[in-house]
């Protein structure tokens, strides 16, 4: 959901802030990065899955948004 409240958008802008925890900030400069290259031509592919799971997770939710 958007800040805002309403629904998620693929146009609607984030920041670093918006981010939880360092893995989710890390994704986000990584595509920053990406989005740099293929603006200098470089083909590039940019894939969000909406919650990453890993082989032990037991969580088994997206991370939290800490303070």
């Amino acid at each position: 959901m958007a800040a805002d409240g309403g629904g998620a958008r693929e146009d609607y802008p984030v920041t670093i802030d918006s981010m939880a925890g360092n893995y989710k900030r890390s994704k986000f400069q990584a595509e920053l990065v990406a989005l740099d290259r293929a603006r200098k031509g470089v083909p590039i592919v940019i894939v969000n899955p909406t919650a990453p799971v890993g082989e032990r997770d037991v969580n088994r939710r997206p991370p939290e948004k800490s303070s």
